[in-house]
């Protein structure tokens, strides 16, 4: 957002920090309850959620996702739409408790380490996100001890905070990602460009409406003190 920023310097306002918080959220929060051995492909999935393959790829048509990739500079081998079509859809939540245990075991670089080495696996290689060698190598690669991180995956650590945390971010109405929120208030919802951020940035920064505070911090923040965080169900 160098552009932005330059915008702010000119304008004689102060830089905007920025923290990185990742927040839980699922997709399909019914695949938590599906044998784990359960998987289905993305294409699958998605002509359910659309209703028909025509109307899956009109959907794909409009988002652009190649040609936006492209834009951006990604350029990773493996990353087809054949491959995103067919990467094998499962249950998140052992990999959300992955991410939490290395943030608060090794530091959130570390977690995000993992993170990028999951995305790899998942969207590249057709990799399940509860299979747990996949999860483990994730945790070896960011510096973790492939035993402790094997450990920690055949127990039910975090489980229900995370489940919490996905309660949570429904109730903040909340349905879908990617969601850029700026003080609280939401300002850019789904997979939009760079132009349409910016406009968003733009907007925030001019108008300054009443914060709601750093909601997904914040929720982090609860999460971390060791607040009870008891299932609620979804």
């Amino acid at each position: 957002m160098d552009e932005f920023a330059e915008e702010r310097a000119a304008a004689g306002m102060p830089a905007v920090p920025v923290e990185l918080h990742r927040v839980p959220f699922f997709l399909e929060p019914w695949y938590v309850n599906q044998p784990d051995d359960f998987w289905e492909t993305h294409y699958t999935r998605q002509t359910r959620k659309f209703g028909s393959v025509e109307a899956f790829e009109r959907v794909k048509l409009a988002h652009r996702l190649m040609p936006r990739a492209a834009e951006a500079g990604l350029d990773v081998e493996g990353w087809s739409d054949e491959n995103l079509d067919n990467r094998r859809q499962s249950s998140t939540l052992r990999a959300h408790r992955l991410i939490r245990w290395l943030d608060q075991t090794l530091g959130w670089q570390k977690a995000e380490e993992a993170y990028a080495h999951l995305h790899d696996a998942h969207f590249v290689r057709q990799k399940l996100l509860n299979d747990t060698e996949v999860l483990v190598g994730a945790a070896v690669a960011a510096g973790a001890d492939a035993d402790a991180a094997a450990d920690f995956l055949r127990g039910e650590e975090q489980a229900s905070t995370i489940m919490e945390l996905t309660h949570c971010v429904h109730e903040m109405g909340i349905q879908s990602i990617p969601m850029l929120l700026i003080g609280g208030h939401l300002t850019v919802s789904g997979a939009a460009g760079k132009d349409e951020v910016l406009m968003g940035l733009r907007r925030a920064a001019t108008s300054s409406p009443p914060s709601r505070g750093r909601r997904f911090a914040d929720l982090r923040a609860r999460s971390h003190a060791g607040e009870d965080f008891a299932h609620q169900g979804e």
